[in-house]
């Protein structure tokens, strides 16, 4: 087991961390609610004409589970190469109307596209197209293929939440480049890594993972991370082995904690209680400030419930701080125990395991199965040292965020400068 897998581990279990988090900051009374009001989906195919994967039920299966298990708003738009508007125009006015029509605080924005896909021109950028042509081997043009950099410039300026997920060979050509840091959520899947290939429309294709995924964890959690679906994705039934599906992060340094997608009630909205009024404070002008839990021992789901009511009670009786939200990160060891630990796992593997997990880079922004821990949330040195040899103490940090209406209370996930080593 190396390095990466070791933080792998640390996010997965997390989650549950995260789960329980939320559903104790959806009693609060915050401007930033822990959960969704409101979710919608952009479905982005080719027309049966321009399509030679055959994607249509496929899409349609996606469709009826995000309508069905979760009661997403969901609309299928198709890429016609038949007409005589530029691809790329086509593709950005579909965009740009779903965002429009939909972008709001306290908003999931989830764009889907299945098709071809292969790496521009640029580096980091994606190039989409429905059809395999001749051109692939002398170059592809404005008339039968499109960039989607130049389309998602259009999901940057949201205040919504943004998840994309892409199916399609080289899908994780775009973790190449990040754009500039942002204080929402804006996270990427991609079927499989920079020059990586993805199986055609079928029981092992990812959009078949992916439903797999979402209809077994919304039973299993109701609640859960991107990082747990792109998990899931991988354990589906017939997903193929070896294919390796990216999760990153598409701003830079990226404050705020994994995307975490759960069912909306039937009227629309996840919240206990009727969030305040979004600041509008220009990011420029917000603030951030860091908090840790020393806890004595690993804390369980109940204390980190009760700490989170704790603090709920605690912002009602004083109205007048002007809290945003509180969101909370990883839970680590003290640096030097997890030093310890991590050098035993990795130089005295355990000699019972019958074998390890399969799984790919996270957030790797290079996509190329390297790690990026940056993203994780890592570890933070402490003054405080364990009484006792065999002691070992856990902070609560990274992600803890405190915002006002005037300050957005940001706990940072501090960052530890691993060397980046390749996932097996």
């Amino acid at each position: 087991m190396d390095a990466s897998e070791l933080l792998y581990k640390d996010e997965i279990a997390d989650a549950d961390y995260q789960r329980t988090w939320s559903e104790a900051m959806d009693k609060g009374p915050y401007a930033n609610p822990s959960s969704y009001k409101k979710c919608a989906v952009l479905l982005l195919c080719w027309e049966e004409n321009s399509d030679d994967l055959d994607t249509k039920e496929e899409v349609n299966r996606l469709k009826l589970t995000f309508e069905e298990k979760f009661r997403y708003a969901v609309q299928i738009e198709y890429i016609d190469n038949r007409i005589d508007t530029k691809l790329q125009v086509q593709v950005n006015k579909k965009v740009a109307n779903f965002v429009a029509d939909h972008d709001a605080p306290h908003t999931l924005l989830i764009v889907y596209y299945a098709g071809h896909g292969g790496p521009g021109i640029i580096h980091g950028h994606l190039k989409l197209f429905g059809q395999i042509s001749i051109n692939d081997k002398v170059g592809r043009t404005e008339s039968d293929s499109l960039v989607w950099n130049n389309t998602e410039i259009l999901l940057l300026d949201a205040h919504a939440d943004v998840l994309e997920i892409m199916d399609c060979c080289n899908a994780g050509t775009l973790g190449l480049t990040r754009g500039e840091q942002r204080i929402r959520k804006f996270e990427y899947i991609a079927a499989t890594k920079a020059m990586g290939t993805t199986p055609r429309s079928g029981p092992s294709s990812f959009t078949s993972g992916l439903i797999h995924a979402l209809g077994k964890l919304v039973e299993e959690k109701r609640r859960f991370t991107t990082l747990e679906l792109r998990d899931e994705i991988m354990q589906a039934p017939n997903f193929t082995r070896g294919q390796e599906p990216q999760l990153s992060e598409r701003d830079k340094h990226s404050n705020a904690d994994r995307i975490m997608l759960h069912p909306l009630l039937e009227e629309g909205s996840c919240s206990h209680k009727l969030p305040r009024e979004i600041s509008r404070t220009p990011i420029a002008e917000q603030r951030t400030a860091t908090l840790h839990f020393d806890f004595a021992g690993k804390p369980s789901l109940k204390q980190i419930k009760s700490l989170g009511e704790g603090l709920n009670k605690v912002f009602e009786s004083h109205g007048n701080l002007g809290v945003n939200g509180v969101r909370l990160g990883s839970i680590k060891q003290y640096k030097i125990d997890r030093i310890v630990k991590t050098w035993k796992e990795l130089t005295w593997p355990d000699q019972h395991a019958t074998g390890k997990r399969q799984h790919s880079s996270i957030d790797d922004g290079v996509s190329n199965g390297l790690l990026n821990p940056s993203t994780i949330g890592i570890l933070t040195p402490s003054s405080m040292s364990p009484s006792s040899p065999g002691e070992h103490h856990y902070v609560a940090e990274g992600d803890i965020a405190i915002g006002s209406t005037d300050q957005i209370v940001s706990i940072q996930q501090s960052q530890d400068h691993y060397k980046k080593r390749k996932l097996s």
